[in-house]
């Protein structure tokens, strides 16, 4: 099994309906997926583990923390 690491730099423009001016310091709850569920292989993948039956990635019981840090 390997290692992964990813960075992801979201700017705050993204957040145009809000008033934000930095993330820096601030965090929230949240989980990211993949689906290939309409692949030859189907196949799915999440960045915290959710611990259902099947895939349900809509389920904050399972969202993580992400904190947020000047760069």
């Amino acid at each position: 099994m390997g290692v992964w690491e990813v960075c992801l730099v979201i700017p705050v423009s993204a957040f145009f309906r809000h008033r934000v001016d930095t993330l820096a310091g601030t965090s929230f709850l949240a989980n990211f997926y993949k689906c290939g569920d309409r692949l030859e292989t189907p196949h799915y993948l999440s960045f915290a583990p959710i611990d259902t039956p099947a895939p349900d990635f809509h389920r904050p019981e399972y969202f993580v923390p992400l904190v947020f840090a000047a760069i």
